[in-house]
């Protein structure tokens, strides 16, 4: 018994001098293991000593700040056991209200990984990018840990990146605005903040569910914009509810917003278009299509009773529809034009309409708007037909234009009868003029046959008789002006324009104009006046229509004013009647009795007047002519006032037509022949050149001159220069003379002369082959300049 009990004495004794030696090895081993921790933690927080960037651990339920390392503490200094809300932010009196800690456990209380924030610092204005995470100190307690680096001059450089997106957005006709990933309002521009009725700093920085409600950001905008921030452009279009306008049916394209320095998306930027009218006319399209079916047959029946030729042409320029009358005019069943272009027609049509037409369709394809125009043609039964052609578009539901509709209405017989009224209108115009005209010729052949008389009656007195002959030539020479006024009035309507300076024909045409009356006009005209390119006949009748107007107003007499200066017309501040340039304007003003305001928009439409007498084509042709000088006409006008008419003509670039040589006469010597119908012209003719020192002869006619010509050329003594008359009647005149004697001597010099100066062989002489013109009458003075500018050349 007593050797059992020391047995188990032993085993007593050695288990328990075991299991204290188990334990003491146990707390050495616990000992190295915290000793090891102790390390790692200390060089842990070595390494996070001299990271540069500000990193801090904070206890997270006392917010007590256990570390922070060097960057962090200059900063804000050594803060170790103070509360972090108390010294690295300012104004605080608790825990932040953005304090992440809540963010960084789980509900079992586990660390759930890194929190990635951004916020600007309160105590010193810094903006830090943020990283927190929760881990457990080296004393087993739960911690905070975070580390901020110090964002603020790539906030700064955004921050000028948003204001320069705002100064663009805030320009936009389309609602824009600027969504980060926090989906809040960076930047809104007026038009958005207007669709919501609120200011742009009410919106700015709220939630984007805030301003368009929780239902629609959450099934419309949210999944969008998360589709936007994961790099993808995004486009829709949906109905959204605004404050402002109610419900409206916009078209909205998310594009990511990409920050500049890293590449990142930092949100989104919206640009909303608002497509309400275009929605609300597809669905009335859609609606009317279904009426347009049910009633297509009764519109086929009207298109096809019209008189109007109505056709259709697709995309390749095709028909594929015709109405009655289109078939009729052309003499064509349907199956004849269906499917086939125009020039395929067996219809004589010529080449530049055909080019004419289709151009106008393919324009109505490119554009989508309305073409118009009018052509000239020959139909089958040989007779000429003036067309007005309208061109277009037909618009699918997508409004892309599928087909081109086109209309032809005959105005044969309102342009003839617009021709009539034109010709009845000059025909006005010259009756008013005439009785100025007269009075003013009665003077002038006043003064030459007194002046005649009184030389005669002075033939004993050379001196005397020089003086009236000196008379007699200046009354001639006005007469002549006078003459020139009236073949620029009556010139036709072809425009031919050319460069001149405006000055002295202003002041010509206008007085031209006024002629016998009791008005008279006083000029102001700009001393370094632009030149201009004008057809002179055409802008004559213009100046003429104005000055009848005043006229008319002015029955009592009174005065007119005309001014003319450079004028520079700017896009930017200027109306938008004219392109952007330099122009001439003059400005015609009476002090007749005004124009009714009512009627000041009516004025220029053909067939308009107010007068009892008159066919209102007047200032429509005026219209039209400076408008086909590039070039435009306005009016104003008051009641009792008077009226002003201000026209705008583009400066020409060109130098004008030189101005005319020295009156001084040149003498010279050869062989002049003269050919001229006119027996009393040809003695004064062949006495003016033998004065200037030349042996003239002369012929009657073409013929003639020809024979004498080549006669002199046989013998030896050959004419040095040829003067002919352009026209004589029943004879060959100047230019068949000329081409008859180019044919005999290619180096003939040859001066062409009438007494019509707008003719164009008098205009482009060159080009017939002659050598210089002279308008008839002339002076010696004229003659002798270009004779021997001729005889030199």
């Amino acid at each position: 018994m007593s050797k059992n009990n020391n047995i188990r004495n032993v085993i007593k004794a050695t288990t328990t001098a075991f299991n204290f030696a188990k334990q003491k090895q146990m707390k050495l081993d616990l000992c190295t293991k915290e000793q090891e921790l102790k390390d790692v933690h200390q060089g842990l927080l070595t390494v996070l000593e001299n990271v540069e960037a500000l990193i801090y651990v904070a206890d997270m339920d006392t917010h007590e700040i256990l570390f922070i390392n060097q960057y962090g503490r200059k900063c804000f200094g050594d803060v170790v056991g103070r509360k972090c809300w108390q010294v690295l932010q300012g104004g605080q009196t608790g825990p932040c209200q953005f304090c992440t800690s809540d963010k960084l456990l789980d509900a079992a209380g586990q660390p759930t990984g890194a929190y990635k924030w951004e916020g600007e610092n309160t105590k010193n204005g810094r903006w830090y990018e943020c990283r927190d995470i929760a881990l457990r100190w080296v004393d087993g307690r739960m911690v905070r840990m975070e580390m901020a680096t110090d964002i603020t001059e790539r906030k700064r450089a955004q921050e000028e990146e948003l204001r320069a997106y705002e100064q663009i957005v805030s320009s936009s006709n389309d609602f824009m605005s600027l969504v980060d990933r926090e989906y809040r309002y960076r930047i809104v521009n007026k038009l958005y903040a207007a669709e919501h009725n609120l200011k742009k700093d009410e919106i700015v920085g709220r939630h984007v569910s805030q301003i368009m409600g929780n239902g629609t950001f959450y099934i419309t905008i949210k999944p969008m914009l998360d589709r936007c921030f994961a790099g993808e452009t995004v486009n829709y279009a949906a109905w959204f509810d605004f404050a402002g306008k109610g419900r409206r049916y916009m078209d909205v394209t998310y594009s990511p917003w990409y920050s500049n320095e890293t590449s990142n998306i930092l949100g989104a930027a919206v640009v909303s278009r608002d497509i309400t009218e275009r929605k609300q006319s597809e669905e009335a399209l859609n609606e009317s299509k279904k009426r347009l079916q049910a009633s297509e047959e009764r519109y086929r029946l009207l298109a096809d009773n019209t008189f109007d030729y109505i056709y259709s042409f697709n995309q390749e320029l095709r028909y594929t529809a015709v109405n009655k009358s289109f078939c009729q005019a052309f003499k064509l069943k349907p199956h004849e034009i269906i499917g086939k272009k125009i020039h395929e027609l067996k219809v004589e049509i010529p080449e530049e309409v055909v080019q004419e037409w289709e151009e106008m369709i393919l324009k109505v394809f490119e554009t989508g708007e309305v073409v118009e125009s009018e052509t000239t043609i020959s139909i089958n039964n040989g007779t000429n037909r003036t067309y007005h052609t309208v061109m277009m578009p037909v618009f699918d539901e997508n409004g892309r234009v599928t087909s081109v509709t086109g209309t032809n209405r005959d105005i044969t017989e309102r342009k003839k009868l617009e021709q009539e009224i034109f010709k009845a209108d000059k025909l006005e115009s010259i009756g008013i003029l005439a009785g100025g005209i007269a009075h003013d010729f009665n003077n002038y052949l006043a003064a030459l046959l007194g002046n005649t008389s009184l030389a005669k009656f002075y033939v004993d007195s050379p001196q005397n008789v020089l003086k009236k002959l000196e008379t007699i030539e200046q009354a001639t020479l006005q007469v002549k002006e006078l003459s020139n006024q009236l073949f620029t009035f009556a010139k036709g309507a072809s425009p031919v324009k050319k460069t001149v300076s405006i000055n002295q024909f202003l002041v010509e045409s206008i007085t031209f104009s006024l002629s016998g009356s009791n008005v008279s006009c006083t000029f102001s005209i700009e001393e370094n006046l632009h030149a201009v390119e004008i057809d002179e006949g055409q802008f004559s009748q213009v100046l003429n229509n104005i000055a009848i107007n005043a006229l008319q107003a002015m029955p009592e007499g009174g005065k007119m004013f005309v001014t003319a200066e450079n004028v520079a017309i700017d896009a930017d501040k200027h109306t938008s009647f004219l392109p952007e340039g330099s122009y001439v304007r003059i400005t015609l003003q009476d002090e007749g009795i005004g124009i009714p305001e009512k009627f000041l928009t009516k004025i220029f439409d053909p067939f308009f007047t107010t007068k009892q007498k008159g066919s209102g084509l007047g200032l429509a042709t005026s219209y039209s002519i400076i408008k086909n000088h590039g070039g435009c006409i306005l009016v104003e006008s008051a009641i009792e006032v008077g009226t002003t008419f201000y026209i705008y003509l583009p400066a020409s670039t060109r130098d004008s037509s030189p101005a005319p040589a020295a009156d001084r006469i040149l003498y010279g010597t050869g062989k002049i022949l003269v050919m001229d119908d006119q027996e009393d012209f040809l003695q004064v003719a062949e006495e003016m050149l033998t004065t200037l020192g030349y042996h003239a002869a002369s012929a009657r006619n073409g013929e003639e001159a020809v024979e004498i010509y080549v006669e002199a050329l046989k013998k030896g003594c050959p004419f040095d220069l040829v003067i002919m008359d352009l026209t004589v009647p029943g004879g060959m005149g100047g230019k068949g003379t000329i081409k008859e004697l180019l044919k005999k001597d290619p180096e003939v010099k040859a001066i062409v002369s009438s007494g019509y100066s707008k003719d164009s062989i008098m205009a482009n002489f060159q080009d017939y082959g002659f050598k210089g013109a002279i308008k008839k009458p002339f002076s010696i003075h004229e003659l002798s300049q270009v004779v021997y500018e001729t005889i030199s050349f």
